[in-house]
Formats: structure tokens, sequence, C-alpha cells
């Protein structure tokens, strides 16, 4: 068993066995010395009491130590031989992949289409003698083409992240 108190001189926590008690000691913070205090505690009990309660202490920290590990094992092997959570896991993390290809793809082509569309404006322009208007038309749809790339690309990945999420918490609500 420990003996906690503060320090005399500066308040720092110090902790001593209480077999130490009423014994000269230094602090290590300031290195004031004082004696350990808790001896009236440690003379009510015989020395052994004191390693009985100390034995008994002991024993009961192995025996929760052996729960927790018992527990610990516990849900590993639950985990482990639940082959439909192993599945589950593997579908959805294959379907996140797909999901993430097509999302890429979809991006792709929504800029080359902007870009199609803008080289015919500009071939437009062109042949009308405009080529200052042409040029700006031309970045405008590409720019809008990106701009609308990412918002729907966005979208489908923000609506993709909260289904994954929504799936979570139910899983841990059952």
């Amino acid at each position: 068993m420990l003996v906690e108190y503060a320090c005399p001189t500066c308040s720092s926590l110090l902790k001593n066995p209480l077999s130490e008690a009423g014994q000269a000691d230094n602090c290590p913070e300031c290195n004031a010395s004082f004696n350990v205090p808790g001896k009236k505690d440690f003379d009510k009990f015989s020395q052994g009491e004191v390693e009985s309660l100390m034995k008994a202490a002991s024993e009961k920290s192995r025996v929760n130590e052996a729960k927790a590990r018992q527990e610990e094992t516990r849900r590993k092997q639950q985990v482990t031989t639940n082959p439909s959570i192993e599945q589950a896991s593997s579908l959805n993390a294959w379907l996140s992949n797909a999901v993430s290809i097509v999302n890429g793809a979809m991006f792709v082509i929504i800029c080359l289409a902007g870009i199609g569309l803008a080289f015919i404006q500009f071939v437009a322009a062109a042949k009308a003698d405009n080529y200052v208007v042409g040029g700006f038309l031309a970045s405008a749809i590409i720019i809008s083409a990106f701009l609308c790339g990412i918002l729907v690309c966005g979208v489908t990945a923000l609506l993709c992240s909260i289904q994954t999420d929504l799936r979570t918490l139910v899983k841990r609500g059952k």
C-alpha cells in the first residue's frame, strides 16, 4: 500500500510505501527533508497484517488482469469467427473502391465533354473571325465543365461517405 501526500514545502504529489511511514525522506522536486506521513496508520497494523493486505491487493489485481485478458480473447474470437462480418467488410471495401473509380471516370468524362464543347465553340468563332469572343467563351466552357465535374463528383463522394457512416451507426445500434 502507498501513502500519497503533498510535499510540505512545494506541495508536489509524492508516494511512498506505507512501510516507510515515519522515516526521513527528501522531495525530488525541491529537495526538502521531511518525515513520510502515515506512521500512526502503519503502527495500527502489525507487519503480518500489512503483508496480508498487500498480498490480497496483488491477488485482486491479478484476477482483474486475467478477466480483462479473457474478455479481450472472447471479443477477438467473436469477430474472427463471424464470417458474415468479414464478408460484409470486404464487400463494402470493394464497393467503396468501385465507386471511387466510377467517380474519377465521371470527372474525366465531364471535363473532356467541356473541352470538346469549348473546341467546337472556338472553331465556330474562328470561322466568323472573332477569336477574342471565341477564346473567352471556350475558356468559360472549360472552367464551367471543370467546376461542374468537381460539384457532381464531390456530391457523389459525400453521399457515399454519408451512406457508409449511416451503415456503421446502424450496425453499432443493433
